[in-house]
């Protein structure tokens, strides 16, 4: 019989909420949402608290800790372009972290940010999650980082995909945005057609 465990996450996206790990207080309001279910896994997408000795994320692990009556651990990874890099948090009381991909670990940039976490009473239960940030203005990398994406999921172990893909989002089941309301220096890299369509 194949034993199931249910693992709650949540998914974050600071962007510039947080001001470089100055205004943590804000997370209480952020997590709101989600505080009732005790995430076991938090993604957190922009986490803009890297500053010397890990001060901000530690504040932050703590701080959610306590929001959610859960104990975190937290793991700050890595992005080329800004030092707004994704992290990851776990309830360390149902998960241990097994292995992680990150500018210290792996020399692929292209794995980076990858984790994967176990439930401790099932060793052999684990799940990776993945927390990509795609490049904001070339639609040639995001399509190259994309397809390494792609290469990494349906490995044997389930993966989670949490990250900030940077596109349009579409489909009946979401609000249309007025585009036409949003600067042009902001939407000039989106829906942008290449040549080959």
């Amino acid at each position: 019989m194949t034993r199931t465990h249910e693992l709650p996450l949540a998914l974050v996206n600071l962007k510039d909420r947080l001001a470089s790990g100055t205004n943590l207080h804000l997370l209480n309001s952020i997590m709101e949402p989600v505080r009732g279910i005790r995430p076991a896994i938090i993604a957190i997408n922009e986490a803009r608290w890297r500053m010397p000795r890990g001060r901000p994320e530690r504040q932050a692990a703590a701080l959610l800790s306590q929001l959610c009556n859960v104990r975190y651990e937290i793991s700050v990874g890595q992005i080329e372009r800004s030092d707004h890099p994704p992290a990851l948090l776990w309830n360390t009381q149902h998960l241990d972290l097994v292995e992680y991909s990150l500018a210290d670990t792996d020399p692929s940039r292209w794995k980076r940010n990858t984790w994967t976490v176990a439930v401790r009473d099932s060793p052999s239960c684990a799940v990776r999650v993945i927390v990509p940030h795609f490049d904001y203005a070339s639609g040639t990398r995001r399509l190259m980082e994309a397809e390494t994406l792609a290469s990494q999921v349906g490995a044997a172990l389930p993966v989670v995909v949490a990250g900030d893909l940077n596109s349009t989002v579409s489909g009946p089941h979401l609000p249309d945005r007025d585009y036409t309301r949003v600067p042009a220096h902001k939407r000039r890299q989106k829906g942008r057609l290449t040549p080959d369509g």
